[in-house]
């Protein structure tokens, strides 16, 4: 009986020893950081932040990233955002003469959001959504609200964003020379004209006096 319990015990005993590895592994994959819940994970924007750490109580790695805001957080890995590019942007749009403006981002076409100009939500009735990609055309009347200078274009996507920038500048008129600019001109040419074929004609009468005199 005592032989009986000493091999089910050293059994059980193998049992945990080869199980307690799978165990420790599915803790902390990796050899990762590890923290006991989501609440105590570290401050990803200090400089030694890791980029990936176990949360133990969800068995979750999280990873960190960036937020469409620009904020850094972590994020649990199988949903972080998806950094898409900007492929198209009306760069720089001119107050006064431009007309609608055309962004693109290369996200797919159903996953479109919304839109942020400047960290501030775009009020879907100054723009519209389109495919070819995920493109959106600002109207002429919203464009024309944006103060002059450089201004951040956000497009929000359900799993990730395009960002990027443009500008916005001011019409430069060009001088061009009035009416009454051309017509003092012509008036100065005639006079000047007029001028020396009177300066010719004194000259010719006095060398015919003088040569008549000469005789």
């Amino acid at each position: 009986m005592m032989k009986r319990f000493i091999t089910v015990a050293i059994a059980v005993l193998l049992v945990v020893l080869m199980v307690a590895p799978v165990f420790a592994a599915e803790k902390s994959p990796g050899g990762l950081p590890t923290v006991p819940t989501k609440t105590d994970l570290p401050d990803p924007t200090s400089k030694d932040a890791p980029d990936r750490v176990f949360v133990e109580d969800e068995k979750e790695i999280y990873v960190k990233g960036e937020e469409f805001t620009g904020e850094q957080k972590y994020f649990p890995e199988d949903s972080v955002p998806v950094k898409y590019e900007l492929i198209k942007k009306f760069d720089p749009w001119t107050k006064g003469k431009d007309g609608d403006a055309l962004f693109a981002s290369n996200a797919p076409y159903a996953k479109r959001e919304a839109v942020y100009i400047d960290k501030a939500l775009v009020d879907a009735a100054n723009y519209t959504f389109s495919e070819g990609s995920t493109e959106v055309t600002f109207t002429k009347a919203y464009m024309e609200t944006l103060a002059l200078g450089e201004h951040e274009i956000v497009i929000k996507s359900t799993d990730g964003f395009a960002k990027g920038t443009f500008k916005v500048i001011e019409l430069t008129p060009q001088p061009t020379p009035t009416t009454g600019d051309t017509s003092n001109t012509f008036m100065w040419v005639a006079i000047s004209l007029v001028s020396l074929g009177a300066i010719g004609v004194v000259a010719f009468a006095l060398a015919k006096k003088r040569k008549s005199v000469e005789n």
